[in-house]
């Protein structure tokens, strides 16, 4: 009997000993966090899978309804505020009521969710400003930014099934990145980030990342991301031989839309989208960012904007390809990245689909009238 208490003392000791030593861990890791990262940008917007607390279902990223953040981005030492609505979007709160309204709602991943950025400074905002510039017309443009950092079509479809259509849009845009047949979850043990545990310990997923996620892809994963060097170094700009061996690199990235087979989900998932349109009375326009190195290299290779322009116009989707409005300014820095644009880049994208848009049928008649004989 009294080997079994002192047994039970053990083991209630070292339960205790290891709780305290966890709440040690977890406290210290949030204040680390605090102190030298200033801001936990990925708890406080994101939200993994949301249809499920404990177990992953396959569903991806998702902005947290009502999340606010403020802070000063590193890399262009501004202040950028952050607020995602009730729906999970970018946006003010929407009003059931859509009198005199004209929404358009932009799905797309962090380039248009634009995170360096104030929301009007992100090409989406500065369409909205364009569409309602000198508006005499009555009716007020909503354009509603959707966008979601690190999705891909699949996630897109499934934001616009699950809260899209409750935003009542008129039209809805598809910002299309090359990356986008990735399915979601791109490195299959990110997966893990969303059980419970990892969810709300900072500590436990800090282990996670270091034990597992980086383990993998230094040992597994490391051909991934060896493209990465290869963009840096640059040598692709001049040289065809290696920008194709880039694209091969980023095969399970941007180099993905080279391969013929990825567009099969890419087919499937658009379909997706039209049924969704059909059924709830709006139309769809798609346009297509371009990766960075097709802008800045001295040779045109368009195959992906070229594939994805035949997939369109077989369903009769409005399709905008950014790839030649960037090339014309690549005199300028249009790019922080392989992919993510600037303020210059976001303003020239912008600007290209309010052209886009007020030359074609999607916008109200007399809207895109007006637009049409302003710019006479």
């Amino acid at each position: 009997m009294d080997r079994l208490k002192n047994l039970s003392k053990n083991i209630l000791l070292v339960v205790s000993s290891l709780a305290v030593m966890f709440i040690i861990a977890e406290t210290g890791k949030r204040a680390y966090d605090k102190i030298v990262h200033g801001f936990d940008f990925f708890g406080k917007v994101y939200r993994n899978d949301p249809s499920s607390m404990f177990i992953y279902t396959d569903r991806g990223r998702r902005n947290r309804p009502f999340a606010t953040n403020t802070f000063i981005h590193p890399e262009r030492r501004k202040t950028v505020h952050v607020k995602i609505n009730s729906l999970g979007f970018r946006y003010d709160e929407l009003s059931p009521e859509k009198e005199n309204e004209f929404r358009i709602l932009i799905l797309g991943d962090s380039i248009t969710q634009g995170m360096r950025f104030n929301r009007d400074e992100v090409y989406v905002g500065q369409l909205e400003k364009l569409l309602n510039r000198g508006n005499d017309t009555g009716m007020k443009f909503l354009v509603i930014n959707a966008g979601v950092g690190d999705i891909g079509l699949a996630e897109e479809v499934d934001i616009l099934r699950e809260n899209g259509i409750k935003a009542r849009p008129d039209l809805v845009g598809i910002g299309f990145y090359l990356n986008d047949s990735r399915a979601p979850w791109g490195v299959f043990v990110e997966k893990g980030y969303n059980y419970f545990i990892l969810k709300h310990s900072r500590f436990i997923r800090w282990l996670y990342r270091r034990i597992f996620v980086e383990r993998y892809v230094r040992l597994i994963g490391k051909s991934r991301v060896a493209w990465v060097e290869t963009f840096n170094e640059r040598k692709w700009v001049n040289d065809r031989e290696t920008f194709y061996k880039m694209i091969e690199e980023a095969e399970s990235d941007w180099g993905a839309a080279w391969r013929d087979s990825s567009w099969k989900f890419i087919e499937k998932k658009l379909d997706e989208a039209l049924k969704l349109a059909e059924k709830h009375d709006f139309k769809i326009f798609l346009f297509s960012f371009p990766v960075s190195v097709q802008v800045e290299a001295e040779f045109f290779d368009n195959k992906p904007q070229r594939i994805l322009r035949k997939i369109c116009e077989e369903r009769n989707i409005p399709f905008l390809d950014l790839l030649p409005v960037l090339r014309e300014n690549r005199d300028r820095k249009l790019f922080f990245d392989q992919c993510h644009p600037t303020l210059t880049g976001n303003t020239i994208i912008a600007e290209a689909l309010y052209r886009f848009l007020k030359n074609s049928p999607l916008l109200p008649p007399a809207v895109a009238g007006r637009h049409n004989r302003q710019s006479g």
